[in-house]
């Protein structure tokens, strides 16, 4: 092999390291592939065209070299910004001993852990988080500890991850769902509260500019003045009306006003428009978006918890062995949302129903299952796309075990609307129960949200709690079953005990088959079992009357 700017080294352990001294036709697979070396060490001087090289060809993003060791030459340290990274270490020669056993280290752990190089396309978000995580875990590096960067999209910076959010692999949004997700399945354990922030509802970035605004005509074109109060004659009224020669004379006794506090007070500032000439006490104060030009009211931003957290050994095992289930509901159903962007909704829902904006009513309900020994049993994927299905008109969310469906009601609905919701829960109910295994229970509450709420903030604490009663329980035996099982495989299943699993619901070629649960039709058995009777009966006429005849 001859290629300028390409060359392979083997070190003493029998390694193979690609020495790159310049930019390569990185697509060429008669050199450049993977298995053709084990190391990657790029030798080059211009710190632009190094960023250019691990842009294409990264430990993480690139099939050639996925998880590989990556060396730069330490000309380089302090000049490549995020891309540092995925850089193992910044060297002088891949010669010594030192690197060569630091490769080694790598190539032992991804050995040991399972972890498999990349053959596919990266096609979604979900696939990049993943392929970030476990470069993670390639490394024994399980921390992910938030950094303040000025130029950060949400203030906070996961060094990592906002290296290939700034080259465009996902949208922010993308990453709360996924690593809300992740805390839920227990792949991801919180370690430290850092910092709350507050983003944009549109694009989720924080980058924001706030304003104070006319509560008339939403102008910020406004000027402030300090109110007086005159304790003597109890005048409230702008400074302005008592200056007089720069002094302070009250405007309806005429006293001097010598000493704040004992003459007199300010116990206000008095805000005036000087588009509308509103005069106003207290403004609406606003916020817009750098980033979307969004522009909405503080009240509307979405809040978001920082924290410093860390990939469990659980966690670690399955993204390493891509057993991470990652069955994004999302992809599949419009209705339903991440349980953190749904909580954020239903804040923001439950303030304009306080404050009377067009919100007539707030439904929500929960369902969850309890087993023998009532403990909570997993609210499964099968389980929440057939909630999507079923209420494909209300907002739909879980957590590890409990569905939350949404219902408002604007101005010109009322009463009926939530009673139609309540009996749509019920019945949704009954159909759900066919997931649980006999003996197990499922288990709703049905509640109206904000009418004399007074303190959010806890209730959005406790919403993610299972509740200790519940408006109504079913039982496998009284589940509605939506599909029509009598059939021969059903019969078969039933009589002889053949262990045979019937999917409950129709599926599309684009949604992931619901998994198969074991059904025994009740109202098809009874038909059976009368077909039964009747036949008996009538084969001990025919006897009888044989024996009767003789």
């Amino acid at each position: 092999m001859n290629v300028d700017g390409f060359r392979i080294y083997t070190n003493s352990f029998g390694r193979r390291i690609a020495i790159i001294t310049k930019v390569v036709d990185f697509s060429d697979k008669s050199y450049f592939y993977y298995g053709a070396f084990d190391a990657v060490y790029i030798n080059m001087s211009n710190s632009h065209l190094v960023k250019a090289i691990l842009k294409r060809i990264n430990p993480v993003t690139c099939n050639e070299t996925s998880y590989l060791p990556f060396f730069v030459s330490k000309r380089m340290k302090g000049k490549l910004g995020l891309h540092d990274y995925v850089i193992d270490d910044f060297i002088d020669t891949p010669t010594t001993a030192e690197v060569a056993t630091k490769i080694e280290d790598i190539l032992r752990n991804i050995k040991e852990r399972g972890i498999i190089p990349e053959d596919e396309f990266i096609n979604t978000s979900n696939d990049i988080f993943l392929r970030i995580y476990r470069y993670k875990v390639s490394r024994n590096d399980f921390i992910m500890k938030p950094e303040l960067v000025e130029k950060s999209a949400t203030g906070y910076s996961y060094p990592l991850l906002e290296l290939f959010h700034n080259l465009g692999y996902y949208h922010l949004r993308e990453h709360f769902s996924f690593e809300q997700l992740s805390y839920e399945k227990g792949v991801f354990r919180p370690l430290r509260f850092v910092n709350k922030i507050h983003l944009c509802p549109k694009c989720q970035h924080s980058h924001l500019l706030y304003y104070e605004t006319c509560p008339k005509c939403g102008s910020s074109e406004l000027h402030i003045e300090q109110m007086i109060h005159h304790f003597a004659c109890a005048n409230i009224s702008a400074e302005s009306t008592y200056n007089s020669g720069g002094q302070l004379v009250c405007p309806k006794c005429h006293e001097r006003l010598r000493h704040i506090g004992v003459d007199y007070d300010r116990p206000a500032s008095l805000y005036s428009c000087d588009n509308c000439n509103n005069s106003f006490i207290s403004p609406v104060t606003k916020a817009s978006c750098t980033y979307c030009e969004t522009e909405t009211n503080v009240k509307e931003l979405i809040p978001h918890d920082i924290y410093e957290f860390e990939i469990t050994p659980e966690g670690a095992d399955s993204i390493a062995h891509s057993l991470y289930s990652l069955y994004s509901i999302n992809s599949y159903f419009d209705n339903y949302m991440s349980f953190y962007a749904f909580r954020n909704r239903l804040k923001i829902l439950i303030e304009k129903k306080i404050n009377n904006d067009q919100i007539v009513g707030i439904a929500l309900a929960k369902i969850w299952a309890l087993d023998e020994n009532g403990r909570t049993t997993v609210a499964t994927d099968d389980v929440v796309a057939t909630t999507c299905r079923l209420f494909s008109a209300n907002k739909v969310a879980s957590t590890k075990h409990i569905i939350y469906i949404n219902c408002t009601f604007f101005q010109g609905e009322g009463q009926q609307q939530l009673d139609e919701f309540k009996e749509k829960v019920i019945e949704g109910a009954k159909v759900l129960a066919a997931y649980i295994e006999p003996g197990h229970t499922q288990h709703y509450t049905f509640e109206i949200v904000g009418d004399k709420m007074t303190d959010i903030k806890t209730y959005m604490q406790q919403l993610e709690l299972v509740p200790n009663q519940a408006d109504h329980v079913t039982t496998f035996d009284e589940a509605e079953h939506p599909m029509d099982i009598s059939s021969p495989e059903a019969v078969i299943k039933h009589f002889l005990g053949v262990n045979k699993k019937i999917s409950d619901a129709p599926v599309t070629a684009h949604v992931p088959k619901i998994h198969d649960v074991e059904i025994i039709n009740k109202k098809s058995f009874d038909y059976i079992s009368w077909l039964i009777m009747l036949g008996v009966a009538a084969l001990a006429a025919i006897i009888g009357r044989y024996l009767w005849l003789v």
